[in-house]
């Protein structure tokens, strides 16, 4: 019997942890709506040149991230410490996107480009219609996405 209750024991703290981490994330703690939630999104870079890219998922919950450090560091598009690539796209498998909301590109101060769901390829080396390897290591990507609804 005592097996049997501690089994029960792991199991139900085994569901809570899955629960945690499968739920969806909600816009703010003190949102009044509880219905708001943060869509996935994958962004993949390209080197046209070398035909070498990287997807990664993002969250967009309004946060910042660095393509050298937080995203592509360990991949194909790294080459001696630095991330080269030439262009993105943004995918969205799991719901359209809403319309209004994007993600930005930014090199410093200065905005590469927005990406929402009439826009999803961004030419990165700033040559429309040419392969440009660009030093992309210190570029950001920003998106605040959420939708209203059940997940």
């Amino acid at each position: 019997m005592a097996l049997f209750t501690e089994m029960r024991s792991y199991l139900a703290i085994a569901a809570l942890f899955t629960a945690a981490f499968a739920a969806p994330v909600p816009v703010s703690e003190s949102n009044a709506s509880p219905n708001m939630y943060y869509l996935p999104l994958t962004v993949t870079v390209f080197n046209d040149v070398t035909g070498a890219h990287a997807a990664v998922g993002i969250d967009t919950s309004g946060h910042s991230f660095e393509f050298g450090w937080d995203l592509f560091s360990n991949s194909p598009l790294s080459r001696d410490g630095k991330i080269i690539a030439t262009s993105m796209q943004l995918s969205f498998p799991d719901l359209p996107l809403p319309a209004g909301h994007s993600c930005g590109v930014y090199n410093g101060d200065k905005t590469i480009g927005q990406l929402d769901a009439q826009h999803t390829y961004l030419d990165l080396d700033g040559q429309p219609g040419k392969a440009v390897e660009t030093d992309v290591t210190n570029f950001i990507v920003h998106c605040d996405i959420y939708v209203v609804g059940q997940n």
